[in-house]
């Protein structure tokens, strides 16, 4: 039972991961507002809440990708009798 929780897990890590590489795509894709310097429609990537919001995603993916090793290595020790 415990793999199939962990399976659970890593299907959510999946999904989030696949949701991060998206609106990353989507935040360089999509332009609006001018830059100041040349005037020009910008990417809104450049704006630092949505870098803010995009770096958010990122550590709490990787986070959860390491929470999930952790808990694989742990189920990994007790069936082999070394924990």
């Amino acid at each position: 039972m415990n793999r199939a929780r962990l399976a659970t897990g890593l299907q959510g890590v999946a999904i989030v991961e696949r949701a991060w590489q998206q609106s990353l795509d989507y935040a360089q894709q999509r332009k609006q507002g001018t830059d100041p310097a040349t005037g020009e429609k910008c990417a809104i990537i450049t704006h630092p809440d949505v870098q803010r919001m995009l770096l958010t995603m990122r550590s709490l993916t990787a986070a959860s990708r390491g929470l999930a090793y952790y808990a694989a290595g742990m189920i990994d020790q007790v069936e082999s009798g070394k924990w």
